[in-house]
């Protein structure tokens, strides 16, 4: 190779690139979409209302969304470009200078190779650049040049190399430009869509979808391994433009050059093979691991177990390892001896010996996690024991019980971008252990994968020494003290486990009444305080109104001294388990916040000019310190208190990892059942009745998470969801909820509500800090109310299909009651099942619901409404009656596990002028015949096997060969994206007995059409009608946001019977909700067919049910 020929051909191509109009039109392009993207994503100065700064809290966000929107854009025209190369030159004809020049084909390919690189990263340096001036000076984020420089280097250019290489070889392969670029966009569109998470990311060239997020206090995840997968790509390009070289007839090539060539190209290929095969193996390996772990627990799960009551714990940490001390005093609470003690242990910290209180050394054998103490230990025998133990941390060990999907899935909630896991940390840096890592010895597994509910807690008395930490922060739970070098940790109660953090921390905290509050933040990452400078008076005061509210909703008083939120690396990662009832971002005293609140949220800068623009507009909005009161008590709200945490105005719920409420619940008790293994937690979620409703969703529909799990204990029991991996967590633990509602209302349907708060309060007062046997708390409960638990709970637990509730004759009327007027609800209810149904009916007082017409599903209501829970035996009806004291508004009655769809039906009452004698309230048997159906009317509803959707366009695309079908049946109407099938919904606004349904598309020409079949009994005039499935005005406030001032939604159906053919059209948008009339028609005895087109002039057509009602002779 000659340099001086490789960089004449490369001035030549950027001269020549530099000329070319499409390299021209793509560099402003470029330019301007990255930095229209990037201030419309990442900067508050187009949406100055939206939270931004989650997307900006690290100094690595911004200038990897950059190389993110770049290395697609830029591959793309790479594509087009590399593809022309040998065409082009052979159009111009000053490349004949450069063709009768004594160069090879390495000094040409190598040359034009490096001419495009250099224009390419040019081009990214601008554009990273433009993205620094914005980070600095419109952002004021977080700046550090390092992530820059190595986002343009570790991404952008292997990237660029693969793609240029990859052109380079398919267009000497295939010899046609359009082709190759067909080609090419096929492959990278399959990889970028469909393949970039495929064998844990080794196919993702792009290096954008693997994790590439720095901490600015731990750095990477694991930079080895990105390091690794980017290596791929760089040594793949090159090959491949090595492998060009030879493929391109320029000059005749002597064979031992070619030789060398493809030798070098090989080679360079099986370097990019290999380093991907590495990559895979390190998750195959790690896999393996985790497999054997998970067997060594299962294995072991089933054993009797000693328990841990006195714990005294040293620690002395040494960089990536520790030395450990652990003096335990454990006793054996089982009826029988234990012929061997089994502890749980870290597998990389070896355990150097095991020495009983009188100084003998125990034998031991040690299994992966699992230490195997040879002593056989008698029935409520106690024993003193010391374990020496030094080495690192293995992260491995830890989540065992969450799927290998969940496992390896990287994904950020509502993000594209990747922080990576990491669930422990050991280094000078930063150190972060929690019980999760087993980093000391315990007597109970933390998990157990093969039955996930049947665990156990042990409340230990933890003494923790830590030594060796020079000036850092050293965080644990209980009250600390400093002896020399050493930090000391007591508690005043017995905890079920206990972490251990230390860092090079800032601190603020405050005392208020007897509970410590304190902020531990990573130098220099105070983002906050600006925000709150009007709150430094009043501060105390609204943290113990905030307390103060927090503990009524619970039920509970605060348990701890202490209150401490600390900021961890943004990479620190906890699963969501509802067997546990909590993630390890919530410890007792301590809750883990991630870096700068970079998952959070919450953007202050956002609320505080929020704030700033109501006062501007509102003269009677809040003054400045009281709208900073609200802003803090917001933050605190949707952070710590709300059960969901949502990431947008319009994006999905997630389950909150930072919900507070096991510090009132999971980690101040434990109740233990053989039987009913997850009762633990359905008492705590039947405890905590915080409400979180979320953001408001203009078009949210009833197809939720709850509504899910509702659907799934159709044909489900309570036991087949504990150990069902396919169920999702977030439905899961609406299942729960739902699971725990049903035990409440079962007690309600026995005793007041008030006696059941009181009991549980008083109970667990009682059992504070300590294991629970459920038996203790079924004979206390049994003991005050007379009520054996048993039965009801087998049913409980075991039933695998719910019951189907029919509702019917709700109506209000007035009644005098001693020269008072009261008004009495009342309704009929009818469960043809073979399971007993719970209902509950909540009176929404004071005339306060607005709406009106028929029934509807929702939430609505306020905390003094009236509510009253009623048992509907299988097989029977009842009448219910209800009296209250002002006059209703509605009825809200909840049909709660059910077939029912949707479960909750708003009833509104807006006259109400009758006055009736019967002052009667209860329950009253009635025929369940009074619920059958009117002789003379035949229903058609479009979940009856009489009604079909007919599709014209059945082509598959090709993202169906990657795409699992969507076996979810009913979907949320959606105005911004009309499906172009028909489709389910099930809405509030829909006809049906059960379940409140329809099916809707986006308007077609004719093409596609749904028919409803009725057999009509006998010869006769017929009032033929449809159900009209009207939104409440949604679709108006959509169609006036488009600046229509007419809105017309014309549909045409078609009647037909024998020969005879009757369209009517009708505009349903004018009409009323509910069934309209078609018309009266002469139909004989036979079928009957009514047929509806997707030809309408709205945006969509909804097709949900007819009805044929035979008139009067």
């Amino acid at each position: 190779m000659n340099l001086h020929n490789i960089n004449t051909i490369a001035r030549y191509e950027v001269k020549l690139l530099k000329r070319s109009w499409l390299f021209r039109i793509f560099a402003i392009l470029a330019l301007f979409g990255i930095s229209i993207t990037i201030l419309g994503y990442q900067t508050a100065l187009v949406n100055k209302f939206e939270d931004q700064w989650p997307k900006i809290a690290v100094t690595s966000l911004m200038p990897f969304c950059s190389v993110y929107f770049y290395n697609i854009a830029q591959s793309i025209i790479v594509i087009f470009l590399a593809g022309s190369f040998l065409k082009r030159d052979k159009k111009l004809d000053t490349a004949e200078v450069i063709y009768v020049r004594p160069m090879s084909n390495a000094d040409y390919i190598i040359g034009k190779t490096w001419g495009i690189v250099k224009v390419f990263l040019s081009l990214n340096i601008i554009s990273l650049a433009i993205t620094a001036f914005f980070n600095v000076a419109i952002n004021h984020s977080p700046f550090s040049l390092f992530p820059y420089l190595f986002y343009l280097l570790t991404i952008s250019f292997p990237s660029l190399l693969f793609v240029l290489g990859l052109s380079f070889t398919v267009m000497c392969l295939l010899k046609n430009q359009a082709v190759t670029f067909i080609v090419m966009l096929g492959i990278i569109g399959t990889i970028f869509f469909y393949l970039s998470d495929s064998l844990y990311g080794v196919f993702d060239f792009f290096g954008v979808n693997i994790p590439s997020i720095f901490s600015d206090v731990t750095g990477h995840a694991d930079l080895k391994l990105f390091l690794l997968q980017r290596l791929i790509y760089l040594f793949a390009g090159i090959g491949l433009i090595s492998f060009t070289i030879a493929l391109v007839k320029r000059l005749p090539h002597k064979p031992w050059k070619i030789i060398i060539v493809h030798t070098l190209g090989g080679c360079l290929v099986l370097a990019a093979f290999t380093a991907g095969t590495l990559y895979v193996l390190h998750y195959h390996h790690q896999l393996n691991l985790r497999n054997n772990y998970i067997e060594t627990f299962s294995k072991y799960a089933s054993e009797n177990h000693v328990n841990i009551s006195v714990h005294d714990l040293t620690i002395i940490p040494q960089g990536k390892k520790m030395d450990g001390k652990s003096v335990l005093k454990i006793v054996n609470n089982h009826p029988a001896p234990l012929d061997k003690i089994i502890l749980y242990l870290n597998p990389s910290l070896q355990v150097s010996g095991i020495i009983e209180s009188n100084g003998n050394s125990l034998s031991f054998t040690r299994e992966n996690q699992v230490i195997l103490i040879h002593k056989t230990l008698g029935s409520n025998e106690e024993l003193a024991l010391t374990l020496n133990y030094n080495g690192g941390i293995n992260e491995t060990i830890c989540y065992t019980d969450v799927l290998e999907k969940d496992y390896l899935d990287t994904k950020i909630p509502e993000k594209f971008y990747r922080f990576g896991k990491r669930y422990a940390w050991l280094e000078d840096k930063f150190t972060l252990l929690t019980p999760e890592c087993l980093w000391y010895p315990v007597s109970v597994a933390p998990v157990n994968p093969s039955a996930p509910y049947n665990l156990k807690k042990n409340f230990t008395d933890y003494t923790l020494t830590v030594a060796n930490t020079g000036d850092k922060t050293v965080l644990s739970q209980g009250n600390s003290r400093k002896e020399g070098d050493k930090t000391i940790f007591t508690n005043n109660h017995a905890l079920p486990g206990i972490s251990l953090t230390i860092a090079d921390y800032d601190k603020k905290s405050l005392q208020v009444d007897s509970v410590t509050y304190e902020i531990l933040y990573f130098k220099g990452h105070d983002y906050f305080s600006q925000y709150f400078t009007k709150l430094n008076d009043t501060l105390p005061a609204v943290i113990q109104e905030i307390k103060n509210d927090i503990e009524i909703a619970k039920g509970r008083d605060y348990p701890f001294t202490k209150f401490v939120m600390a900021e961890t690396p943004v990479q620190y990662t906890s699963y969501i388990r509802n067997w546990k009832g909590y993630t390890e971002n919530v410890m007792p005293e301590i809750i883990f916040i991630p870096e700068r609140g970079a998952t959070l949220t919450t953007d202050f800068a956002a609320e505080k000019y929020r704030s700033q623009q109501w006062r501007r507009h509102d003269q009677g909005a809040p003054d400045e310190t009281e709208m900073t009161i609200m802003n803090f008590r917001r933050f605190i709200t949707s952070t710590f208190t709300d059960e969901n945490i949502q990431y947008g105005w319009n994006s999905s719920k997630y389950v909150n990892p930072f919900n507070i409420a096991p510090l009132f619940f999971a980690y101040t008790s434990f109740m233990f059942s053989d039987e009913y293994p997850v009762l633990d937690v359905v008492i705590n979620t039947i405890q905590n009745t915080t409400n979180s409703r979320g953001r408001f969703r203009m078009w949210g529909g009833i197809i939720n998470d709850q509504q899910r799990a509702n659907l799934y204990l159709e044909d489900h029991s309570f036991q087949t969801a504990l150990s069902d991996k396919d169920l999702k967590p977030e439905i899961f633990y609406e299942l729960l909820k739902l699971k725990s509602n049903a035990f409440k209302n079962y007690v309600y349907t026995q005793i007041p509500p008030e006696y059941f708060t009181e009991f549980l309060k008083e109970f667990f007062e009682k059992y504070k800090f300590k294991d629970i046997p459920f038996e203790t708390f079924k004979n206390e409960f049994e003991e005050r109310y007379g009520i054996d638990l048993n039965p009801f709970l087998k049913n409980w637990y075991t039933e695998d299909h719910s019951p189907t509730v029919f509702i019917k004759d709700v109506d209000a009327n007035q009644v005098v009651i001693d020269e008072v007027t009261k008004y009495q609800i009342k309704f009929k209810v009818n469960n043809p099942s073979d399971v007993d149904a719970i209902i509950t009916a909540e009176v929404q007082q004071g005339g306060d619901f607005r709406g009106g017409g028929r029934r509807g599903g929702g939430n609505s209501g306020s905390s003094e409404n009236t509510s009253e829970t009623y048992i509907i035996p299988n097989h029977q009806a009842r009448e219910i009656k209800l009296i209250v004291d002002e006059r209703p508004a509605g009825v809200n009655i909840n049909t709660n596990i059910s077939h029912n769809l949707p479960t909750a039906h708003m009833f509104s009452f807006s006259k109400i002028d009758n006055t009736i004698s019967d002052t009667i309230a209860g329950t009253f048997p009635i025929d369940p015949a009074l619920f059958k159906s009117n002789p003379k009317e035949i229903i058609v509803d479009n979940e009856d096997g009489n009604f079909k959707t007919l599709e014209s366009n059945t082509r598959h695309k090709l993202k169906d060969l990657f795409q699992k079908p969507d076996e979810e049946k009913y979907k949320n109407f959606m105005p911004w994206r009309m499906p172009s099938k028909w489709t389910a919904i099930a809405a509030d606004y829909c006809y049906g007995e059960t379940i409140n349904s329809a099916v809707y598309k986006k308007k077609g020409s004719g093409n596609n059409s749904v028919e409803w079949e009725a057999e009509l009994p006998k010869d006769g005039y017929y009032e033929v009608a449809i159900w009209n499935p009207k939104m409440s005005g949604m679709m108006a406030f959509r169609d006036r946001r488009r600046g229509r001032e007419k809105i017309e939604r014309n549909q045409t159906y078609l009647i037909q019977y024998e020969q005879e053919k009757e369209s009517v059209t009708l505009d349903l948008e004018q009409e009323d909700a509910g069934w309209i009339s078609l018309g009266n028609y002469y139909i004989p005895k036979g079928t009957a067919k009514i047929v509806l087109t997707d030809k309408v002039s709205g945006d969509y057509v909804i097709a949900d049910a007819v009805k044929f009602t035979l008139a009067d002779e």
